[in-house]
């Protein structure tokens, strides 16, 4: 499972202040015996390990007990919705994922498409892509990488569906100039995009409550290292926010990667963020010399492959 989203059940359990936001209280002082926090805490552990061990029906069981304990708070729903969806079981994941939405703070694109994934489940082809469109024409999702998965070969020759598709594509602007922008460092300077034309540069959306973010910075520092000379630059903006932000200004203060970090403190409304309609992570994006945009949502090997194409032999 996603190390981040586990960090954020545990501390949304243990962290019930009546001046949190809906989301936070997980349970309240008022509410919940000391006892039955500290269990459900043990039960989110555990059905973690379960998940990593791919134990996916035993995990449901944890994190069902764990509800029983502090009442259906929103994220141990998402667990239990995320959980159903390893399962593919269409009708509790439909019933999960719509009672997620009703309940749900921040409406985000993922729970439309969590929706329309349980209507994949369910073969109710027509439904799925509704439910994918609400999800890019009204809360804007552009992380077309998602629909490579092969449960969306259902819908993939809807002519709806690939409308969609080639709607987000012109959105994302592959092929065209970078959208510009100017950022505060976390050292304390401005940059803008403009400035580093004459460079490939790689822009990296990324948080600390991200796994897959994480484990790609390895990847990133051996890149850096060895193309930064052949004109190579790296933006990595980090898009942690309330309970986390703590944990980033840390990551920044014992990790010292030589190029690039913004971090603006405001998640996914970074204005940077906004500007390129981010609303997953990891988001990358790979921009030419001449300040193109060349590809996107490019990781590990891949990513090496097209920086050393771009790069040339300049």
């Amino acid at each position: 499972m996603k190390l981040g989203w586990t960090l954020l059940v545990l501390s949304l359990i243990v962290g019930a202040c009546s001046d949190q936001s809906p989301d936070q209280q997980v349970a309240n002082d008022n509410q919940f015996s000391a006892t039955s926090l500290e269990t459900a805490q043990e039960l989110v552990a555990q059905a973690d390990t379960l998940w990593e061990q791919q134990k996916f029906e035993e995990a449901l069981v944890l994190v069902n007990r764990a509800i029983e304990l502090v009442g259906m708070k929103e994220s141990l729903l998402d667990y239990k919705c995320d959980l159903l969806f390893k399962l593919e079981r269409g009708p509790e994941l439909l019933e999960s994922t719509m009672l997620l939405e009703e309940i749900a703070e921040k409406k985000t694109p993922w729970n439309y498409l969590k929706i329309a994934d349980a209507h994949v489940f369910l073969g109710n082809h027509d439904q799925a892509v509704d439910w994918i469109e609400k999800a890019v024409h009204e809360r804007e999702f552009r992380k077309f990488t998602v629909f490579e998965a092969a449960r969306y070969d259902l819908i993939r020759d809807d002519p709806r569906f690939r409308m969609l598709m080639a709607e987000i594509f012109e959105d994302v602007k592959i092929g065209e100039p970078a959208r510009d922008f100017v950022a505060k460092l976390v050292d304390g300077g401005e940059l803008s995009l403009a400035s580093l034309k004459g460079q490939v540069v790689l822009i990296d959306f990324w948080a600390t409550w991200c796994s897959p973010c994480l484990k790609e910075m390895p990847n990133l520092e051996s890149l850096y290292d060895r193309l930064h000379g052949r004109g190579f630059e790296i933006i990595s903006i980090c898009l942690d926010e309330e309970e986390y932000i703590d944990r980033a200004r840390s990551f920044f203060e014992n990790n010292k990667y030589p190029w690039k970090f913004v971090f603006s403190e405001l998640g996914y409304e970074d204005h940077v963020a906004k500007l390129y309609k981010v609303n997953g992570l990891p988001s990358t994006w790979l921009i030419d010399r001449n300040g193109i945009l060349r590809r996107v949502g490019i990781l590990g090997d891949e990513l090496n492959q097209e920086v050393e194409k771009l790069l040339g032999s300049g």
